[in-house]
């Protein structure tokens, strides 16, 4: 199993996700779990795709994800 880092971004009627090790790939859904399964589908079908075509597999795990916290009053 890989773990594969996704960005989850707020968009009018939903989230927009991509994954940063993968460029190519993006989805949408209307909710933050919709999105996450949607993306879930997109990886699948786009690494299935690579694979088939003999293209070059990206890397996984190479992205991190972190949360900075900012004192929104200064």
């Amino acid at each position: 199993m890989k773990r594969i880092a996704v960005v989850l971004e707020p968009v009018h009627g939903g989230f927009s996700v991509y994954a940063p090790d993968v460029p190519e790939c993006v989805s949408f859904g209307e909710s933050h779990a919709r999105a996450l399964d949607n993306m879930r589908e997109a990886l699948e079908g786009h690494l299935a795709s690579m694979r088939e075509h003999g293209e070059v597999m990206p890397e996984f795990d190479t992205s991190n994800v972190a949360v900075i916290e900012l004192d929104a009053a200064r």
